[in-house]
């Protein structure tokens, strides 16, 4: 005997019904502490020493970027991440976030849920009310007996008017920049999607703390106008293996450009890295060159 549509209709509501019940369980608590404040982001002095020490394993499993609270009109939070950590006994975890000018560390933020003994499941919601105007990058350390590892993510969101965005680089004027032959850089990826052009690779200067710096794209145009575009460097231990070196860790980059900036011909493209303290600007003696 067929099920009549309407008996249809009414089953798929309750399915839905319970499905959005079953994930507001899950997620109030986290909800409430992002609305209320409870989780929120504390500013750290500039200098706070936080050096990568060893990459820890993890996967993403979703990657939301929330604007606004769709819980409460005008009240803003980002949706930090949702990954599971390769680590054994659901060691306390710590979250930073860090822009060009700020450092913050994520208040309250250890939360897990659906534990495994390998791989519990983490997901952070914190207010970015009180953040300064920004673009700003996930750090994670992770304790482990009485030390920790530490790698600065991918995970980059910008901090505008009406909430965190995602990050899309735009041009900037960036200061002249030195000429060092002990940086070295490498484009291990170009390629268009969607109207952006992404660009992947790696820069690092020998025997120096690339935590201590912020890495750029330069990219010049056929005719010499030349625009830089802010990349945030993220850790790459692949990298520091290559090296030898764990100061090297922090080096990968990964930035979306609008195609829009870039028009057709033969471009010459250098990634240059300025100091967080002293400001000075160092930039590679050679380019890498690309048909647009």
């Amino acid at each position: 005997m067929r099920a009549l549509p309407g008996r249809k209709s009414a089953w798929a509501a309750y399915l839905l019904f319970v499905a959005l019940f079953f994930v507001y369980l899950v997620n109030a608590a986290r909800v409430y502490h992002a609305l209320s404040g409870k989780i929120h982001a504390v500013k750290l002095r500039p200098d706070f020493p936080l050096y990568p020490k060893g990459q820890f394993g993890y996967s993403l499993f979703m990657d939301p970027s929330m604007v606004n609270s769709p819980f409460a009109e005008g009240v803003e939070f980002k949706a930090l991440f949702w990954r599971a950590l390769f680590a054994a006994g659901n060691p306390p975890l710590r979250a930073f976030l860090r822009s060009t000018d700020a450092l913050y560390e994520v208040a309250a933020n250890r939360q897990s849920f659906w534990p495994q003994k390998h791989r519990p499941l983490m997901q952070f919601f914190v207010s970015t009310a009180g953040l300064e105007k920004g673009i700003y990058q996930l750090g994670l350390y992770l304790f482990e007996g009485t030390g920790g590892r530490f790698e600065w993510t991918r995970h980059v969101f910008e901090k505008a008017d009406g909430g965190p965005a995602e990050y899309v680089a735009r041009p900037l004027v960036l200061g002249p920049a030195r000429i060092s032959h002990d940086l070295k850089f490498r484009i291990e990826g170009l390629w268009e999607t969607k109207g952006l052009i992404e660009i992947r690779g790696w820069v690092a200067v020998d025997n120096v703390e690339m935590s201590d710096y912020d890495g750029y794209i330069k990219i010049e145009s056929p005719a010499g106008v030349a625009k830089a575009f802010y990349a945030p460097l993220y850790t790459r231990m692949d990298i520091a293996s290559m090296y030898e070196d764990p100061k090297a860790a922090n080096c990968g980059f990964r930035i979306r450009i609008p195609k829009s900036e870039i028009g057709a011909g033969r471009y010459s493209i250098k990634v240059a890295v300025q100091h967080r303290k002293t400001h000075e600007i160092f930039e590679p003696a050679r380019a890498w060159t690309k048909n647009f």
